[in-house]
C-alpha cells in the first residue's frame, strides 16, 4: 500500500466539543470522526502545503474520492461502530445531501445525531440534553457539502494510501490538528466509502462499517428535522 504522510500528529487536550459525545466510553458514528470540531487552537491552515506534495497517484485517488462522495446525494445504511476501548453500538445512518444527516442508535442507547443543514444536533434522551454545534466547523459540514472538495481549507489532508483492495484518506481540522484525525475507508471494488475510523486527542480509535447501503433514496426533509420536546409539549 502506498503511503504519502505529512503533519505530525499533535496532542493537546480534548477539544471541549467532543466532551459532551462520550458516555459509557461510547463515541458516535461520524460523531467520532464528523462531530470532531475545528475550535481554535491556533494550528494555520496547511492544505497548500500538503495539497503540493501529493504526487500523480495520491492526486488522482482525491480526486477518484471526491467524485464518489459527491455523486451520492442520498443514502441509508446500517452500521455497526467498534473501539478499541472496547464500546460498541449498532444502528441506523441517513444521508441527504447538501447539509442533512441523521444517526439513530439502537435500544438500549438514547442518542441521536441530526444535521439539519446548519447545526449538528447531539441529543442525549436518557440525560435529557441536546447540543448544537456548527455544522461547517465539523467534518460534517465538509462532507456533507453537495459537492465535496479535499482542498478545502479548513481540512488538511495528512495521508493518502491505496493498494488492490481499498484506500484511505486521513484527514484533521486545520485549524484543531490536535482533536483527532479522521479516516475515510474505500473499497477498491467497486469504489465506495464503507467505513470510517477516528483517531481522538486521548489515542482511542473508533470504527465504523456500513452495510446494506442503499443509495438514490427519495428522504423526506422531515426525517433531518429537530423539534426540541419543550416546543412539542407547548404546541399541544
Amino acid at each position: 500500500m502506498s503511503v504519502y504522510t505529512s503533519v505530525p500528529h499533535r496532542r493537546p487536550a480534548l477539544s471541549a466539543v467532543l466532551a459532551p459525545l462520550k458516555r459509557h466510553g461510547t463515541m458516535l458514528v461520524l460523531g467520532a470522526g464528523i462531530v470532531m470540531a475545528a475550535v481554535g487552537a491556533g494550528v494555520a491552515p496547511a492544505q497548500a502545503t500538503v495539497a503540493a506534495a501529493l504526487g500523480e497517484q495520491e492526486r488522482s485517488l482525491l480526486q477518484k474520492a471526491e467524485a464518489q462522495l459527491s455523486a451520492v446525494s442520498t443514502l441509508e445504511a446500517r452500521f455497526q461502530q467498534v473501539s478499541d476501548n472496547g464500546a460498541s453500538a449498532d444502528g441506523v445512518v441517513a444521508i441527504k445531501r447538501p447539509g442533512r444527516m441523521r444517526l439513530d442508535y439502537d435500544p438500549p442507547s438514547k442518542i441521536q445525531v441530526i444535521a439539519n443543514g446548519t447545526h449538528l444536533i447531539y441529543i442525549d434522551k436518557e440525560l435529557d440534553q441536546t447540543s448544537y454545534i456548527g455544522l461547517d466547523s465539523t467534518p460534517a459540514g465538509i462532507l456533507l457539502r453537495e459537492k465535496v472538495s479535499f482542498s478545502d481549507p479548513d481540512i488538511t489532508v495528512t495521508a493518502v494510501r491505496q493498494d488492490d483492495v481499498g484506500a484511505e484518506v486521513d484527514l484533521i481540522m486545520s485549524g484543531d490538528a490536535g482533536a483527532g484525525t479522521l479516516t475515510l475507508v474505500f473499497n477498491q471494488k467497486p469504489f465506495e466509502l464503507r467505513q470510517w475510523r477516528m483517531r481522538d486527542a486521548q489515542g482511542i480509535t473508533t470504527t465504523v462499517m456500513l452495510r446494506d447501503v442503499k443509495t438514490g433514496l427519495s428522504l423526506d426533509d422531515a426525517r433531518f428535522k429537530y423539534v426540541p420536546k419543550q416546543k412539542l409539549l407547548n404546541e399541544r
